[in-house]
């Protein structure tokens, strides 16, 4: 939430500066204040979030000549999240050739961004598997440019890559995916689905476009120029067509044309899309708040009103053994999800932070107090008078343990589905 203020505080200020028009900063704020994709990313606490608040206060910083914080703020961001890696440099790239005149202060920048990517690279070399994202979800890896053993000519690859690199780029700056498809909340092929940004984004943006040239200070035209164009790079360079994590860089510079846009439209326009807006980020407050919930209830099931209600039968259980998976994956169903219920047990009991350092692992499972999180297995458990047994409604009880456990609670979904079920030694 504090890098989601960060951002949006942020794309105020760098308006401002670079128009000196007051107005248009708090326009640009305010349409950042109902980016979808910002609102998500930033309740989801997101590193992509972090790293974009750092980038944002980072450009505001560079932008008013605070050369050393604001390079820190950008250096540190790459140690968020991985698209960062190419972004940042290239920012700064783009920064000394449009800002910065003295050869001293070029030097300098170079060598503290040097130092500092020196443990962030040593870790990259030594640590990351093959798994990592920095590694696995790169065009290279996709276009198997590693593999020196297939058939496949290094001219043909690099040109498979080109093409890929092209095509990823097209489709984030394309209007369908920024306005429409984007947010990909429920799938872009659901109707309810939205973009990146509320659709009436668009009229501004469009408006921004068309003026930021004479609005922008002419000392920032080409860095504001080589920020939007760079933008989404990063993001273009990873397969698996447009993802919103890793094109988030891509929504500052554009609310900052929008912001601008939002002032330099007529006034009858301009309350005609407020209206809009409005309109707009209703829908998708409707959407984000109960459409979206209901439509992935099984595959983001939380464990709070389990956890609420387990506190109520603390007292009288020896035990309470929690399954960790979730869905209805019974005889191949559906999807066998797998959680962390011991976070929410933690968080809404309130447990004392000794419980979870002091977990146990056994047979059982891994215990914190009185809680067992395991796969619970009816075949083979022992029941026991006075345990509780928390299990998804994908591993209901079998015949097996029939007459030895009653049933206590049933807990639904945000869909209303049944979810969870909670048994009890008898």
């Amino acid at each position: 939430m504090v890098a989601g203020l960060v951002i949006v505080i942020g794309v105020g200020l760098i308006t401002a500066e670079i128009t000196g028009n007051f107005w248009m900063g708090l326009a640009g704020s305010g349409l950042a204040a109902i980016t979808p994709a910002l609102i998500m990313t930033s309740r989801m606490a997101l590193e992509t979030n972090v790293a974009l608040g750092l980038v944002t206060i980072g450009m505001w910083l560079l932008i008013k000549r605070r050369w050393f914080w604001g390079e820190i703020c950008l250096l540190l961001s790459m140690y968020c999240y991985y698209t960062e890696w190419l972004l940042v440099p290239m920012l700064l790239i783009v920064i000394t050739i449009s800002q910065v005149k003295n050869i001293k202060k070029i030097i300098l920048m170079t060598l503290i961004a040097v130092l500092a990517v020196i443990p962030l690279f040593n870790d990259y070399v030594k640590t990351a598997g093959p798994a990592a994202r920095s590694k696995s979800e790169v065009l290279w890896h996709e276009a198997n440019f590693e593999n020196s053993n297939n058939n496949v000519g290094v001219v043909t690859k690099i040109g498979r890559i080109g093409g890929m690199f092209i095509n990823n780029y097209l489709g984030y700056i394309n209007p369908s995916y920024l306005f429409f498809s984007g947010l990909d909340l429920i799938g872009r092929d659901n109707p309810f689905t939205g973009g990146i940004f509320l659709w009436p984004t668009l009229i501004v943006l469009i408006a921004g476009m068309r003026t930021f040239w004479r609005k922008i200070k002419s000392k920032y035209k080409w860095l504001m120029a080589g920020w939007i164009l760079i933008s989404p790079v990063t993001a273009a360079l990873t397969h698996g067509g447009p993802n919103l994590m890793r094109n988030l860089n891509t929504v500052v510079p554009l609310l900052v044309l929008a912001g601008i846009g939002m002032m330099e439209i007529g006034r009858r326009w301009r309350y005609a899309t407020l209206g809009l807006l409005m309109m707009a980020g209703g829908m998708f407050w409707i959407k984000y708040n109960f459409i979206y919930p209901a439509e992935m209830a099984e595959s983001m099931q939380g464990y709070r009103p389990i956890a609420e209600f387990s506190r109520t039968i603390e007292s009288e259980a020896k035990t309470i053994y929690v399954d960790h998976r979730y869905g209805n994956y019974a005889g191949g169903h559906g999807i066998e999800y797998v959680g962390i219920p011991e976070l929410y047990f933690g968080f809404y009991n309130k447990w004392q932070p000794e419980i979870m350092q002091n977990k146990v692992l056994s047979d059982e499972g891994i215990r914190y107090g009185r809680y067992v999180v395991t796969e619970i297995d009816w075949n083979n458990i022992g029941i026991r008078t006075d345990d509780y047994y928390i299990v998804p409604i994908g591993n209901l009880p079998t015949l097996k343990v029939e007459g030895k456990i009653g049933q206590v609670a049933v807990f639904d979904d945000a869909s209303g589905k049944k979810a969870f079920e909670m048994w009890k030694g008898l």
